[in-house]
């Protein structure tokens, strides 16, 4: 049997119902000369079952169980499975539309120095309601991409020795390891962007993005290594930007949940990285330049001083519970 032309992936825990609609996207492709990849991550609900429906009615899909090992390293173990020529992604809550393969293999079939190809996705809601068409500025280098994560996975389909030259998934960033890969491939590889709508991003609760505070750590372990690289200056400066403003994130939701020390460490490095980083977030239009650039100074003031009154606190009712306890003990 030959190698399919297209190895698509796709990695589930528990969610039959949106996994259906997915597996669906697929079968009803236009181009046909794909296998599809399934990995299931310790599912215990009806996955089994519906995936080995499929299975049955056709020989393209195949179908792997394991224990719930998260889904980047799901996406790192399959790339090791894959024997298309192209490989492309489907989270199980998104979907493609009919001609999303087709039109992508016949751009890179076309333009052979190109390595990955990437286009527009519709974002809906848990009840496919439109929200917004996706990316709103596309772009089309390495530098583009470090300045704004604009790609969603199911968008994408890349040449398979992309992966080859710069590895798998990092496992350790949890729901932003794709990002890192298309910044991985993008420097070593050109990419480019075809203006269709090739599928639908599905947003709700339970998405891996939607857990904000990891995704800000995620960002400031990605730019913190690319600021560790020999990049162009230009680039480093967007880096380092970024890096400043997802350490002030980071901060800020401390902020709002008073986990002052928290809150106090991001600040700093937020302003370590970028002295400017009041210019880097986006305020109401009523703030002032001046307020703009001191916030992130005033921040660190009062984090700093609650971090403080908190701690002394804590310590002197510390103090007072183990006077208690000797007193009576006495």
């Amino acid at each position: 049997m030959s190698s399919p032309k297209v190895s698509i992936v796709l990695v589930t825990h528990n969610r039959p119902s949106y996994l259906q609609e997915a597996i669906e996207s697929v079968a009803s492709q236009t181009f046909e000369d794909w296998e599809l990849l399934i990995f299931d991550n310790g599912s215990d609900d009806k996955t089994a079952m519906l995936v080995k429906s499929f299975v049955k009615e056709d020989n393209r899909i195949r179908y792997f169980f394991q224990d719930n090992i998260g889904i980047s390293a799901a996406r790192a173990r399959a790339i090791s499975y894959v024997s298309g020529d192209y490989v492309a992604f489907l989270d199980d809550d998104d979907l493609y539309y009919p001609k999303k393969i087709e039109s992508q293999v016949c751009f890179l079939d076309k333009n052979p120095k190109i390595g990955m190809v990437y286009s527009y996705v519709d974002m809906v809601d848990e009840n496919k309601k439109f929200i917004r068409t996706w990316p709103d500025n596309p772009v089309k280098n390495f530098e583009g991409l470090v300045a704004d994560c604009v790609i969603q996975p199911n968008s994408v389909l890349v040449r398979k020795k992309c992966f080859d030259t710069v590895g798998t998934f990092r496992i350790d960033l949890k729901g932003s390891d794709d990002y890192e890969m298309w910044l991985r491939i993008s420097r070593f590889f050109t990419m480019d962007f075809l203006p269709e709508i090739v599928g639908q991003y599905r947003r709700h609760g339970m998405s891996t993005s939607s857990n904000l505070d990891a995704r800000y750590l995620n960002a400031i372990q990605i730019y913190k290594m690319l600021l560790a690289e020999p990049l162009p200056r230009p680039i480093k400066r967007i880096a380092s930007r970024n890096h400043a403003k997802f350490n002030y994130f980071r901060a800020s939701s401390a902020l709002d949940a008073s986990d002052w020390g928290i809150a106090f460490k991001y600040f700093c490095k937020a302003v370590v990285s970028d002295v400017n980083v009041g210019f880097s977030i986006r305020w109401s239009k009523s703030e002032v330049f001046i307020y703009r650039f001191l916030k992130p100074y005033l921040a660190i003031f009062y984090t700093g001083i609650m971090a403080f009154w908190s701690r002394l606190v804590g310590c002197l009712a510390e103090a007072g519970a183990t006077s208690e306890a000797e007193d009576h003990i006495r």
